[in-house]
């Protein structure tokens, strides 16, 4: 991914960010004593991002699942709606079958 970056002396200039971002969707890097300190990017390529994070856990949850599963005997096990996890999160249905993470 290609990034621009913009020293932080420079962030009075938030209107060029904004219209930078606007134009070319790419994340801006701020940056303090030539060292990145923060990134600047427009709100749907970030929303974009924490959904497929949220997709990763997801499956890395159910991949974990059905590893485990295998050291059950049949009718040990309790299935989970995907439904649940989102509402809940993965950490609390862990939680609630006594599973650790």
């Amino acid at each position: 991914m290609v990034e621009k970056t913009i020293a932080v002396t420079e962030t009075q200039k938030v209107q060029e960010i904004l219209a930078d971002l606007e134009e070319s969707s790419l994340p801006v890097v701020l940056t303090s004593d030539g060292k990145p300190v923060a990134v600047v990017q427009d709100y749907a390529t970030y929303q974009e991002m924490l959904d497929q994070l949220e997709q990763l856990r997801h499956e890395a949850f159910v991949a974990k699942s059905l590893q485990r599963m295998s050291a059950f005997e049949p009718g040990q096990t309790k299935t989970v709606s995907l439904r649940e996890i989102k509402e809940k999160g993965v950490d609390r249905v862990l939680a609630e079958l006594n599973v650790s993470a």
